[in-house]
């Protein structure tokens, strides 16, 4: 089994945003919950788990902001050049992380109300997977040589 593809498709498109969306909504709630220390420039009051992403806000916002780029642009990547099932797969670990990070940051304000996070998450992956399904050319499931 070949883990690399050499092609890339439009189809891959769908198979990645659910990871993308994800990304970009906890990245969004990690700097909407940031207390007000720290808009207010003492950014070592950053708040976050993830040690990678604690480093970049502590350093400032628009570091976070750049950091979060690049490892978006890296799941892309990735996700269009691993083959089916991997690309998947890895996508899921980024969704599953994800969505934890945005459950993480909800619960604060209701345990009960963050739970929807999973089943929008789970929803969203679903959909996106069945339309990636529905667009993939006839060739995409030849196994590459």
């Amino acid at each position: 089994m070949n883990l690399l593809s050499r092609r890339s498709s439009p189809h891959r498109v769908w198979i990645v945003l659910p990871a993308v969306l994800l990304t970009i909504s906890d990245a969004a709630l990690t700097l909407l919950f940031q207390p007000s220390t720290y808009w207010s420039g003492e950014f070592a009051t950053a708040h976050e788990i993830s040690p990678l992403g604690a480093a970049f806000l502590h350093i400032h916002p628009l570091a976070f902001g750049a950091f979060i780029l690049a490892w978006a642009s890296l799941i892309v990547i990735i996700a269009f050049r691993l083959n089916e099932p991997w690309n998947r797969v890895g996508v899921l670990m980024i969704v599953l992380g994800h969505t934890a990070g945005v459950f993480d940051w909800l619960e604060d304000l209701s345990y009960v109300g963050a739970l929807p996070a999973f089943f929008i998450a789970a929803l969203v992956t679903v959909y996106c997977w069945r339309r990636s399904d529905a667009a993939s050319p006839a060739w995409a499931t030849i196994p590459s040589p």
